[in-house]
């Protein structure tokens, strides 16, 4: 699994994601798309998409797209 970097305090409301938030998200910003995120953490793709969703609502972004 690849090492994660640390939370930049600047990126609003990640204080409120949860650890495995937090793991999906480093994956994610790492440029792993889902099926990647659910091999290296060891979950479904299903869970990963509803992990992504959480830290988006959280994040309040819309899409991977968006800074």
């Amino acid at each position: 699994m690849p090492t994660t970097a640390p939370v930049p305090s600047s990126v609003s409301g990640l204080g409120e994601l949860t650890p495995r938030e937090v793991e999906v998200w480093h994956l994610l910003a790492a440029g792993l798309d889902n099926v990647e995120i659910a091999s290296a953490t060891g979950i479904s793709v299903s869970t990963v998409k509803n992990h992504i969703t959480s830290i988006f609502a959280k994040l309040r972004v819309r899409d991977r797209g968006q800074r």
